[in-house]
């Protein structure tokens, strides 16, 4: 659900639906086939197939002329995995520069990290789960202090945890 009452929310609602409005134009569909077709080396990450249109971060030229024309708009071509990777803030690993090898930027994807980094990234992910489990299962105790069991006699009884 949207808040489209702040001044920022109502601005990138409508820079969103503006775009949209030119996405469907018939010189934004050709202009973009045409960059794309001639896209030299393909996505400009991986090398693959190109699909999107990437503008540079805090480009300017949303909604003016510049718009159209995306070599002046510093645009660049990328296939959709990379497209997806650079909207959350990832980069294509540095070391061996596979599509589908994300990480955060300054890092490395998972295959290029050492053996022994690894185990233990690994490790800490397993005592994050168990540590949540065990404060789940203290939260649990706190509110229900006492545990029913069945005595030798066939009664149930109380007893304290």
């Amino acid at each position: 659900m949207y808040d489209y009452g702040s001044p920022e929310n109502r601005k990138i609602n409508g820079r969103q639906s503006n775009n949209r409005i030119i996405w469907s134009t018939e010189p934004w569909k050709f202009r973009r086939l045409l960059f794309l077709s001639t896209a030299q080396g393909g996505c400009e990450w991986c090398g693959n197939i190109p699909a999107v249109v990437a503008h540079p971060p805090g480009s300017p030229t949303y909604g003016t002329p510049d718009y159209l024309d995306f070599r002046k708009a510093g645009c660049y071509p990328l296939c959709v995995p990379c497209a997806r990777a650079e909207y959350r803030g990832k980069v294509l690993c540095p070391r061996c520069r596979r599509q589908g090898h994300y990480c955060a930027p300054g890092d490395v994807c998972w295959d290029c990290k050492p053996e022994a980094e690894r185990e233990r990234l690994l490790y800490l992910r397993d005592k994050r789960k168990h540590d949540k489990r065990t404060a789940s299962q203290r939260s649990y105790r706190h509110v229900h202090p006492f545990q029913k069991i069945v005595g030798k006699d066939g009664k149930w009884i109380r007893v304290p945890r």
